[in-house]
This record gives structure tokens, sequence and C-alpha cells, in this order.
């Protein structure tokens, strides 16, 4: 699950979650939204579904690096993510 979430100034950190399989539930709301900000989900080797991600995310006013997850995370994932973000920004 998930167990290693970090906020550094306006950037959320999301990674080396072994056992992550999910982000089924995760909400993520206003990363940067005065200063812009950067969410990244990272180095988790099990993470295989963004789950609701790229529909929940809301306010996030930077960027989005998606990198090092399983390979088995489909890039559509990653790709609704990523628009997602540069619709809010």
């Amino acid at each position: 699950g998930l167990n290693s979430m970090l906020a550094v100034g306006n950037d959320l950190f999301v990674q080396r979650n072994a056992a992550m399989t999910s982000l089924q539930g995760l909400v993520v709301q206003k990363v940067g939204v005065l200063t812009g900000g950067n969410l990244v989900i990272h180095a988790n080797p099990l993470l295989a579904s963004l789950g609701d991600l790229p529909r929940t995310l809301t306010e996030v006013k930077g960027g989005v690096r998606i990198s090092a997850n399983s390979p088995t995370l489909p890039s559509s994932e990653a790709d609704a993510v990523a628009a997602t973000a540069l619709e809010n920004a």
C-alpha cells in the first residue's frame, strides 16, 4: 500500500512504495496552487494502475512526472494524468 508520500515545498512525491499496486481512491488537490508545483509518481515497482487519479486530479498547477513504475502501468493512464494537469494549469 501507500506508505511514502512526501510534500517538499509545492511539490508532491509518491515514490518508493514497494507494495503499492494502485492509486485507486487517491485524490490529489491543490498542488502548487499559488506558485506552481510538481506531482511526481516515481519508483513504485508494482504500481500497475493510477486508478481514478486522472478524473480526481484537481488544482495541480505545475508538471507531472510518472516514471520507473511497473512496466504494466498503461501509458494511457499516465498520459491522462499529464493531460489533466495541463488543463488545470
